[in-house]
């Protein structure tokens, strides 16, 4: 079906008139147009999704490269590529440490409790 209800009934061109001829023209032209922008955004979509799918690819290596790595230098390296991070994970090693050397304290002190306890108490179970 045509856009121009005048244009229904033809079936040649050579039957339209000058006016009519004009506007089949005009309306091819308006198409053609249509249809290069259309084509022009497909086209930098599919460049945009070829991006991404290079950077994909690129991101992929370097992961399949640092699993591949040994263990203990893929944080060493990561950590020389960021300062900011080196820093937060020596200040979470020493609270690390920190927290460590309280826990042993704790302990210490339970066991001289608990062994206070059990000198004074002759009731108490030994443990097996």
């Amino acid at each position: 079906m045509a856009l121009d209800p005048r244009l229904d009934d033809v079936a040649d061109i050579s039957d339209l008139s000058g006016a009519d001829l004009a506007l089949v023209v005009e309306l091819q032209r308006k198409e053609l147009d249509r249809l290069l922008r259309e084509n022009a955004q497909l086209h930098a979509r599919v460049n945009q999704l070829i991006g991404l799918q290079e950077r994909e690819q690129v991101l992929r290596q370097q992961m399949q490269s640092m699993m591949a790595a040994p263990k203990a230098e893929a944080p060493t390296a990561l950590l020389e590529d960021n300062s900011e991070l080196a820093v937060r994970a020596q200040a979470s090693e020493a609270r690390y440490e920190r927290l460590k050397g309280a826990l042993a304290l704790l302990i210490t002190a339970i066991e001289r409790q608990n062994g206070t306890k059990d000198a004074t108490d002759p009731d108490a179970e030994t443990p097996s």
